[in-house]
């Protein structure tokens, strides 16, 4: 009895440890310009729910970041209790998020997810104009990687897959649709994108 005991505590501190550690460890994913201006965001913890506290949040990430060079790979730094991983590419930053007590690989892992499937959708042409052109592939793209905090995915071809396929379904909103989009089936615009 003294072991089924031990091993329940243990495992209902490991559970306790787990959900508050683990399971919504991203605060926000951000891409930014050269000059510091918000070109995407998803937040996820409620101390920057507002959006003056995010574009407070935002200038201080920009400028302890804005001389580092992150353009091969990603660099990590700390920040008000805060794990920053950042990536840069052409005229934008890239930008994970994550909790103190968080692994840095994993945010890092997150990121890599997140620049590959955009990337691969975007055919390789990863600048400010053409994120804001295809905001919606974009912000379909931040729903498919975290969602209230929580990793859903970092396979960019499975990330790629799920945008293409709601994308297909309507979640274009009806409005203007990417350049590609849908001068292509869907097969073929997934097999495309990350050749």
């Amino acid at each position: 009895r003294a072991f089924f005991f031990a091993v329940q505590v243990a495992s209902s501190h490991f559970v306790s440890l787990h959900s508050t550690m683990a399971i919504r460890c991203i605060k926000a994913v951000s891409i930014m310009d050269l000059d510091g201006r918000r070109v995407c965001a998803k937040y996820f913890d409620p101390k920057l729910a507002k959006d003056e506290q995010q574009r407070q949040f935002e200038a201080k990430i920009f400028a302890k970041t804005k001389n580092m060079v992150a353009d091969l790979y990603a660099e990590v730094i700390m920040l008000d209790k805060n794990i920053v991983v950042f990536r840069s590419c052409a005229d934008v930053l890239f930008y994970v998020i994550g909790v103190e007590e968080g692994n840095e690989l994993i945010y890092n892992a997150v990121l890599d997810g997140l620049y590959e499937a955009i990337s691969g959708l975007l055919h390789a042409k990863v600048d400010k104009q053409s994120i804001l052109e295809n905001l919606e592939l974009i912000l379909l793209t931040l729903d498919e990687i975290v969602d209230s905090g929580l990793i859903l995915e970092i396979d960019p071809l499975k990330i790629a897959n799920r945008v293409l396929m709601k994308f297909d379904e309507g979640g274009d909103g009806g409005g203007g649709t990417p350049q590609y989009a849908k001068s292509q089936s869907f097969g073929s615009r997934l097999m495309n994108a990350f050749v």
